[in-house]
Order: C-alpha cells, then sequence, then structure tokens
C-alpha cells in the first residue's frame, strides 16, 4: 500500500485500487488515453463501472451519486467521496519516487501498464478474429463471421468499420460492460491501421472477384445472396456451394444485387421471348455476349444496341444484364472521366450505359482498354508519390438511337444490334414483363451454365480455322455451341457477318475512309509522304467531310487516323495502308494505298464501273462522290476543272509523281516551295491530252502512241523511271527528274 496526496492506493491486477472515507473503495483503469473506467464498491455492494473523465466534474459527481444510491450513504458522506475523487485525478497526475530518490513515472503512467487492454488493443482482437489477408496489390481484407457465414470486406471500407464497431460492443456486453462506450474515430483508425499491417505482413496473398472468379480450371458465380452463396461451375457440371466451400473470395460493392438459384432443365429462348431481338443472328450474338460476361477472363465484346424510339434498347439491356449481373442500377448515364468509368469497372462485373447520342473520343478510347484490358492510375489523395491504381476489364454495353460507336478501334470489339420497332400491339407494361423474367430466370441461367460448363469442357481442344479480332472471344463461343444445342459453326458466322457490318459502320462514319476510297478507286496503288497524302485526300473530300471534326488537320495526326481506320478499309474494301518507314523520299516517311484484291479483276472492276454503281468489293456499301462528281477529275485543283481539260504545265517538275493505275493518269501541281506535295490532276484515259515533256524549257511532246506504250510497260512490271527512259530513249531529251505524269 502506497500514499500519495490524501489518498492511499495499491496495485490490483485490473488497474490501482484507491481506498476512499467511509469504506469505499475505487478501482481505476485506463480505457483509453483520455478515459477511465472506475468501479466502486462499499462492503459487499458494488457499482456498475463507468467511463468518463476523472478530471471532468461532471463525471466524478455522476461516480457520487452511484455511491448514495448503491451504499445508502448520506450527503456529507457523498460529499467526501466526491472530494477523494478529486484527489484520486490529482495524485494520477503526480510523480512517484525511483529507486535513487528523485522523479520519476507519474501514478498514470504506472496505471496504464495495468488494468486490462485499451480500447485500441480491444478493437485489434477483436479484429484479429476474423482472417486477414492481402491481395497482389497490398490491399488488405479480412474475411469475419456474420450471422453463421463468411464475409469478406476491404479493411479500408465503411462496412468493415461498423462490424469491428459492432463487434467490440457485443464482445464488450459479453464480458460484462452493461453498455460499453463508443470507441473514438481515432481509436479506431488506429486499430485499423494496425491490423492491415497485420494483413499485408502476417496474412497469406489471395485475390479477390467481383461477382465471377476462376480457380483452377472451375468459375464460381457469386450470387450475391443473404447467406453468401455461390455457383461452382466445373466441365462436367454445375451446382450451388456456401461460400465457406468455395476457394475463392468475392467482395460485394455497394449496388451489387442478388441471383436467383440456377435450376437445370431450362432454355435461353425463354429469355429471347421477353426481349425485341429478332430470331436469327441477332438473338445468337446477344447469347454470346451473356457467355462471354460469365467467362471471368476476357477480353469481352461491347454489345451495342441501336435503333429508333420506342424499339425497346434500354429494357433489353436491363433484361441481359440482370442474367449475368443484376445491379440496384443497371444503366447508367456516360461518366464524367476515366477515373469514374474504372470506378464503375472495380465496383461492378458489367459496365452498362444508357441512351448514349454521342461517344467522346477519349470514352471510346477508354471502353476500348476496359473490353479488352487496361489500366488507370491517379494519385492517391493526400500523398506525392503514391499512386491509385485500377485495373479492370470488364464486359460493356451500351445503346442509342443512332451510330453510338463511330470509332473503328470500338466497332471492332463491338457486337452491334439493331432492334425493330415495337408496334401498339406489341407493348407489354414493365410490372408484367419483368414478373415473367423473374419467375423464367432461374431456368434461363441454369441453361447458359450448362452452356459455359461444356465450353469449360471443350476450350482445350477447340481450335479455329482462322482468328478473327476478339479471338479467345471466338475460340469461347465456339466452345459453347454444344450447350446451346447450335449447329457447329453457327455463332462463327453470325459473328462474321456481324463484324463485316461493323466495318461498313467505321467506313461511313469516317469521312477520312470516304476520301481515300474515292482517291483509290481509279488506280492501283499510291504512296507519298504524309503531308502529300493530306493533300490529296483535301482534294478527294467535300467541304463537309473536311470540316468535320473526324478530319485530320495535320500530317502526324493523319498518320493516327490512318492507323485507326486500317483494319476497317483491310477488310471493308480491300484497301491496305501501309506505313513503309525503311522506304524514304529525301528523308522522309512515306506513305503508301494498294488494292489488296486481284489486281487485273478489280482494275476492270473499277475502270468499268458506271456512275451509279455500288462498289463491288464491298456489296451493299456505297461511298458519295466527292462535291458531286464521279467520273470528273476527283483531285482536280479548280473544282470546276472539266475532265478533258489539260493538265497545266508545272513551273517545276523536279518531284516524283504518282503511280499510274487503270486508265488514269496524274500530274504533280507544283506548290511554293518547288517540291510535289502530292497535288495532281486527273485525267480520263479517252480524254488524253499529249502533254510536254522537260522541266519546263523546250521539252518535246510525247505522241498518244507513246503515252500509251509507256502505260503499258508500267502495268508490266517496269518502274516509271525505266519505262520513260525506255519510250524516249534520249534521257538527256526526257530528265529523269521530270515527273512522268508530266510527260503524259
Amino acid at each position: 500500500m502506497s500514499g500519495l496526496a490524501d489518498v492511499r492506493w495499491e496495485q490490483h491486477p485490473e488497474g490501482l485500487l484507491f481506498y476512499l472515507r467511509g469504506d469505499v473503495r475505487a478501482l481505476v483503469a485506463f480505457r483509453t488515453t483520455t478515459q477511465h473506467r472506475v468501479t466502486l464498491w462499499s462492503g459487499t455492494a458494488m457499482t456498475s463501472p463507468d467511463v468518463g473523465d476523472l478530471n471532468r466534474t461532471s463525471f466524478r459527481k455522476r461516480l457520487s451519486k452511484a455511491t448514495a444510491e448503491a451504499f445508502g450513504l448520506d450527503e456529507v458522506a457523498v460529499k467526501g467521496v466526491d472530494h477523494d475523487l478529486g484527489e484520486v485525478a490529482v495524485a494520477l497526475e503526480k510523480q512517484l519516487e525511483d529507486a535513487d530518490g528523485g522523479a520519476g513515472e507519474t501514478l498514470a503512467d504506472l496505471l496504464k501498464g495495468l488494468g486490462g487492454p485499451s480500447v485500441a488493443q480491444l478493437l485489434v482482437k477483436y479484429g484479429s478474429e476474423g482472417e486477414l489477408f492481402h491481395d497482389a496489390d497490398q490491399e488488405a481484407y479480412a474475411t469475419v463471421e456474420v450471422d453463421g457465414h463468411g464475409e469478406t470486406y476491404p479493411l479500408r471500407s465503411k462496412a468493415y468499420r461498423n462490424w469491428l464497431r459492432h463487434r467490440y460492443f457485443s464482445g464488450e456486453k459479453e464480458a460484462g460492460e452493461e453498455d460499453p462506450a463508443a470507441p473514438r474515430a481515432q481509436t479506431l483508425a488506429d486499430a485499423i491501421n494496425q491490423l492491415e499491417a497485420k494483413a499485408q505482413f502476417e496474412g497469406p496473398e489471395r485475390n479477390v472477384f467481383v461477382r465471377l472468379a476462376v480457380h483452377e480450371g472451375n468459375v464460381y458465380l457469386d450470387l450475391a445472396d443473404e447467406v453468401w452463396r455461390c455457383v461452382e461451375i466445373t466441365p462436367e457440371s454445375w451446382h450451388v456451394i456456401s461460400g465457406e466451400a468455395a476457394p475463392v473470395k468475392f467482395l460485394r460493392p455497394k449496388g451489387l444485387a442478388p441471383l436467383p438459384a440456377p435450376i437445370s432443365g431450362g432454355s435461353v429462348e425463354d429469355l429471347r421471348q421477353l426481349t425485341n431481338l429478332p430470331d436469327g443472328d441477332p438473338w445468337r450474338l446477344a447469347v454470346a455476349w451473356m457467355l462471354a460476361a460469365l467467362r471471368p477472363k476476357g477480353p469481352y465484346p461491347a454489345l451495342i444496341f441501336q435503333g429508333e424510339q420506342g424499339s425497346s434498347k434500354s429494357t433489353t439491356e436491363r433484361l441481359l444484364r440482370a442474367v449475368v449481373d443484376p445491379n440496384t442500377a443497371p444503366l447508367r448515364s456516360t461518366p464524367r472521366s476515366e477515373h469514374d468509368l474504372y470506378i464503375a469497372g472495380v465496383s461492378s462485373h458489367v459496365i452498362a450505359y444508357d441512351n448514349i447520342s454521342k461517344l467522346p473520343n477519349w470514352l471510346s478510347d477508354a471502353l476500348c482498354r476496359v473490353a479488352t484490358g487496361g489500366g488507370f492510375s491517379t494519385r492517391q489523395l493526400y500523398s506525392d508519390r503514391e499512386q491509385e491504381l485500377f485495373d479492370a476489364m470488364r464486359p460493356v454495353a451500351l445503346n442509342g438511337i443512332g451510330d453510338v460507336a463511330a470509332r473503328p478501334d470500338l466497332l471492332d470489339r463491338a457486337i452491334v444490334v439493331t432492334l425493330p420497332t415495337i408496334s401498339k400491339g406489341e407493348r407489354r407494361a414493365e410490372r408484367e414483363l419483368w414478373a415473367e423474367f423473374d419467375a423464367k430466370l432461374p431456368g434461363v441461367l441454369g441453361a447458359l451454365l450448362d452452356a459455359v460448363s461444356a465450353g469449360l469442357k471443350n476450350l482445350p481442344t477447340t481450335r479455329l480455322d482462322s482468328l478473327p479480332r476478339m479471338a479467345d472471344f471466338a475460340a469461347w463461343m465456339a466452345a459453347c455451341e454444344e450447350g446451346l444445342g447450335w449447329e457447329r459453326g453457327t455463332f462463327a458466322r453470325a459473328y462474321e457477318a456481324n463484324r463485316s457490318d461493323a466495318n461498313q459502320r467505321a467506313l461511313e462514319s469516317s469521312p477520312l475512309a470516304l476520301a481515300v476510297w474515292r482517291l483509290m478507286r481509279k488506280r492501283d496503288e499510291w504512296s507519298g509522304t504524309s503531308t502529300q497524302l493530306l493533300e490529296v485526300l483535301k482534294r478527294a473530300a467535300t467541304k463537309e467531310e473536311r470540316e468535320s471534326s473526324g478530319w485530320p488537320r495535320a500530317a502526324n495526326s493523319l498518320s493516327a487516323e490512318m492507323n485507326r481506320i486500317a483494319p476497317a478499309l483491310r477488310e471493308g474494301v480491300g484497301i491496305e495502308y501501309a506505313d513503309q518507314a525503311r522506304e524514304r523520299r529525301e528523308g522522309r516517311r512515306v506513305k503508301k494505298l494498294t488494292w489488296i484484291t486481284d489486281p487485273e479483276k478489280d482494275r476492270q472492276q473499277r475502270q468499268h464501273r458506271q456512275p451509279d454503281e455500288k462498289d463491288l468489293q464491298n456489296e451493299g456499301f456505297l461511298f458519295r462522290e466527292a462535291d458531286g462528281a464521279d467520273d470528273t477529275p476527283l483531285l482536280a485543283e479548280d473544282p470546276s476543272a472539266s475532265a478533258d481539260d489539260p493538265a497545266p504545265p508545272p513551273s517545276s517538275a523536279n518531284g516524283r509523281g504518282e503511280t499510274p493505275a487503270n486508265g488514269r493518269v496524274f500530274a504533280p501541281a507544283d506548290d511554293a516551295d518547288g517540291h510535289d506535295d502530292g497535288l495532281h490532276r486527273t485525267y480520263k484515259h479517252e480524254g488524253l491530252s499529249p502533254n510536254r515533256a522537260g522541266s519546263g524549257s523546250g521539252g518535246r511532246r510525247l505522241t498518244a502512241k507513246e503515252a500509251e506504250r509507256v502505260k503499258r510497260l508500267i502495268h508490266e512490271g517496269m518502274s516509271p523511271e525505266i519505262a520513260r527512259c525506255e519510250v524516249v530513249g534520249d534521257p538527256a531529251d526526257h530528265p529523269l527528274s521530270c515527273g512522268y505524269e508530266d510527260c503524259l
């Protein structure tokens, strides 16, 4: 027993025991750095433990009042207890003598080492009851027990903080606390920081998933129900299992809605009757998108519904999403930033946007990365060097009235379905529609899971004759066809037709593609620099096309746009674009356009095409002529120039001309710098007028027979320079720098 001030005290296993007047004793222990837990007793009577700050008068008066009720003390005795509690508060702050007689630690310091754990320590203890682990990015998680089943939370989430608060409250009540005080925000944060360190350095590394996961060749679908069940899909079958039995960890982000337990014996055709999808290819492609969405690994196609008002675009998109990844907000408006897009990607399995008029270029590019894999990084808040990383590959669904996707790279990853208008007699109330959907969904989901199981079994042995864009998706669907009862190759035919339509859409929506086609429709090839290509394309384009937002304003942006539309040009109309980095003219990179179909057959088709004919290489795809022209000179410097007008003699002819093709010949127009910039005049074969040869002084004219012979030699494979020399005979009379087209 020791004495300090006027109060005697001694150490106790649960804290410090103070002897007050009237045979009253006070057991004091720390709960936090500023709060004490105080229990008073006299004889066999005891008060309930109370928590507060002994330095506060209000707390001491509350304790004194409790002694009056518990011990039957009179007013004088109560005031004495209140005075002694004040002496206890003073005593806690005074220093004890050390072994050498000097000032040592305070009684409060001694008390901190006694009387049991602090609130922060208790929070860490309760938090450690769960399974602590981290993922590959060092994000900390905990799987904790809730109502008899396990649930997984990020340690930094509001859900985990609430669970920890409740576990502390219930644990302290079980330990005898009648009304445990709530932990302070800072105390809770300190405890979670400690738990996060334990998860990162002592816990195992495990991946976490949203809705779908894969483990050792099996697929797991989170039903997101109250008891955290999931479906295990193997190459042999599928069955519903508890969350504890699953070898994977699922998260439940805000908005994730439950799926019903699937049942066997259903049919995907039950869903088609509820949508506005036509039977045949459109329906098969919609089924393919759902099966792709039920595969945990991408790449994923972007599903795009188009159609006029009243064609049930939004409802059809909601129905398909509700089959694979229902959400409380199934369709959303387009995000304002790429950061918002990736937040949506890590918070749900399917990304679905509604009623899109036009996709900005940045969003189109971002959706491409989401569909086939990509990431986003940003600076972490309140830090200078820490980065916050988002990485997601997700199925995407969009809808709109017009062409939602215009850029070729998104169309290349998309399934575009145009929905027909619904007549008044075919419309249904949404309440009835969704009631029928809810009744059929377990069977529809079971039928899709049958196809997924078949896909897992067949995928290792599935081989495609040729690999299209999105090859992994195409192979997955070929493997799933057996489970759907489809004939082999059914999906491939539907997908190929849809890709052909997508190429047409990409070309029709690109003013640059239209100009390229007009440039090439009467020639076999073109080559030149980016600056030259931009100039000749300007002359092949209409004023509206040149002034549109999709038209490149400079040579460097032209290269980027040409690379973007190159696949659509190649597959849609058979024009190959190449950036020939190793072939240089005067130290500049050379761009080349060529036809990749049969040259002779294609030459005949383009040469004899009538003004109202469609492009024979892509039946059904018709380009508009520039400025209303057809066989008029598409690249004429003067839009009013006639096809039979002779070319004006160039002031200098030291640039190289274009390669001639199919009866069209071209004369380079000189600009101010004296170099050929690709500004060429075009003439019909029938209207050829012999022009003078030479570099601008004294050159003789070629006869029509000589001009025809030069063309024939070039068509047979001879270079333009050698052909000119072969026909003219005297290089001095016909300088190689003249430009072949000038001579014609």
